[in-house]
């Protein structure tokens, strides 16, 4: 992926922004895919209202997460101003 070898050129607190966001969208993935499964399936409904539950709570952090690395790479593009 081009966006990861170059990650270098960005100052440190972005870096560590971009960092969070990924992983956090890497959980939200591998979670989409627990849903899918056959193990899923064979879960009680409580269980899997839980589940779901989790799943957009992790979005909706995903989503903050975004919002927050779309922020420091703007103040780090217009040295520290907020575009």
């Amino acid at each position: 992926m081009r966006s990861w070898a170059e990650i270098h050129i960005l100052p440190s607190g972005v870096i560590d922004e971009v960092v969070r966001y990924y992983r956090q969208m890497y959980v939200l993935g591998r979670l989409s895919e627990d849903l899918r499964s056959e193990r899923f399936e064979k879960l009680e409904a409580a269980r899997k209202a839980e589940m779901y539950e989790d799943y957009i709570d992790i979005g909706v952090y995903a989503l903050d997460l975004a919002d927050e690395t779309i922020e420091a790479l703007s103040r780090s593009l217009t040295n520290g101003k907020v575009l």
